[in-house]
């Protein structure tokens, strides 16, 4: 199965821009990002608990890697499998803070203010993925 990402220079959220970042700044931390999406895609690309789950409320369109990315923060990188292509297509993702260790995040003004971005980012994916199939050359593969 091919991993394919969409190119940073889509948009400042997709996946290609936040592994960018993350390998100009801990390239650590990218490596294990890279680790974790290995072993999904290893799997077929089926989400794995704890690593990756369905995304609810899509209609099971996609799915979700959650990967711990700072001290209670995680990254949530949202993909989809083509399966007629044999492909994991990583499109976007946001980091956030992990609500088993600060859930105090998600309460009152800031809980709004979180639970509107998340879902931002999850319509944003919404949208790269339904312009997926018109799109092939915003998408590179990354590892093979």
């Amino acid at each position: 199965m091919q991993l394919l990402y969409l190119l940073p220079s889509v948009h400042s959220e997709t996946f290609g821009s936040i592994i960018e970042q993350l390998l100009d700044s801990n390239k650590e931390k990218a490596i294990y990002v890279l680790e974790v999406i290995a072993r999904i895609r290893e799997n077929n690309g089926h989400p794995q608990m704890p690593l990756a789950k369905c995304l609810k409320g899509v209609d099971g369109q996609m799915n979700e890697i959650r990967v711990p990315y700072g001290r209670n923060e995680l990254l949530r990188v949202y993909y989809f499998i083509d399966y007629e292509n044999d492909a994991m297509v990583l499109l976007n993702g946001i980091i956030k803070p992990d609500g088993r260790n600060k859930s105090s995040s998600y309460e009152k003004k800031a809980g709004k203010k979180l639970n509107k971005a998340i879902e931002k980012s999850i319509q944003l994916a919404l949208q790269f993925k339904a312009a997926y199939h018109y799109s092939h050359p915003d998408y590179e593969s990354f590892i093979n």
